[in-house]
């Protein structure tokens, strides 16, 4: 019986201490906005809601009297014509949840990805560490956040035609 109650005991405890947030609906909603799709807060709101400061971030601007996306997320959306083209033309590869030129670019063609790479990879990693510190995750939980977004970058960077760079052998 005392066995019993004590696996029970540690059980509860163990559970009550683990956060196993499941971050892909949140990683969709990021995406869903960076790629121009009107997403709002509330929807985020289940039952294990964001912290209210990561709440507030998602809700974004008042622009012009309108809400809108945090800014990041506004810029990777007005970026991503572009960077559908870049991928399709194969002037931009798909590198490890970033983007980046390809190696096979040179001159005003390599400048020229390098620095749309390097904007989207800027906004990307920038709503990454604001989710991650206004999220108040812990190093477990930022982990699940970082495998849930790439994986979902990923599956819609290859959909915008994007190609993984692999080194030349």
């Amino acid at each position: 019986m005392r066995c019993a109650v004590l696996v029970l005991l540690l059980t509860g405890l163990l559970a009550g201490c683990a956060r196993t947030h499941d971050h892909l609906p949140l990683a969709w909603w990021i995406e869903d906005c960076a790629h121009g799709i009107p997403r709002r807060p509330a929807e985020l709101e289940t039952a294990h809601p964001p912290p209210p400061m990561l709440l507030a971030y998602l809700g974004g601007d008042l622009v012009d009297g309108i809400q809108k996306p945090p800014l990041p997320l506004r810029q990777r959306a007005e970026r991503r014509p572009r960077l559908q083209e870049a991928f399709r033309s194969g002037r931009i590869l798909l590198q490890e949840g970033e983007v980046g030129p390809s190696p096979r670019l040179v001159g005003k063609d390599l400048r020229e990805a390098a620095a749309l790479a390097d904007q989207e990879n800027l906004d990307r990693r920038q709503v990454d560490v604001l989710v991650i510190t206004l999220g108040q995750m812990d190093e477990a939980e930022a982990m699940r956040y970082r495998d849930a977004i790439h994986a979902v970058r990923t599956e819609l960077d290859r959909a915008d035609g994007g190609k993984p760079w692999t080194p030349a052998r």
